[in-house]
């Protein structure tokens, strides 16, 4: 996104019509409408829906993108996961709450990409 003068670039990376959409999953889990915030910083002219994830969303989308591409395993490694991860805990909350239920929206084949790696994501 740019200045409010500016053209709006809305990029649509996840949800309805995106590259990803973990909906099926996740719910709107881990995203808010930023819409006011941006308003208020003067990025954009007037108030809309302006969805933006947090952390363990943007990592589950992630995750889902590569292990959904044809013919890709899943290729998040832990390092990337604990470069926006603080704790444990986080990582825990990540795995739970946001990982694990992924699994219930994939392909057999995605389904065994995807639960031998989840078994390696820990906090490093």
């Amino acid at each position: 996104y740019g200045p409010a003068d500016q053209p709006a670039k809305v990029p649509k990376v996840a949800g309805e019509g995106g590259v990803v959409d973990s909906r099926p999953a996740l719910g709107r889990r881990g995203v808010r409408n930023m819409g006011a915030e941006l308003v208020r910083k003067k990025i954009i002219p007037a108030e809309r829906p302006v969805y933006f994830a947090n952390h363990n969303r943007a990592i589950a989308d992630l995750v889902l993108s590569t292990v959904q591409s044809p013919g890709r395993a899943v290729r998040v490694a832990p390092s990337v996961i604990n470069q926006w991860l603080d704790t444990e805990d986080q990582v825990k909350d990540l795995v739970r709450n946001y990982l694990r239920p992924l699994a219930g929206i994939l392909s057999e084949e995605e389904r065994a990409d995807f639960l031998p790696w989840l078994k390696t994501v820990r906090y490093e």
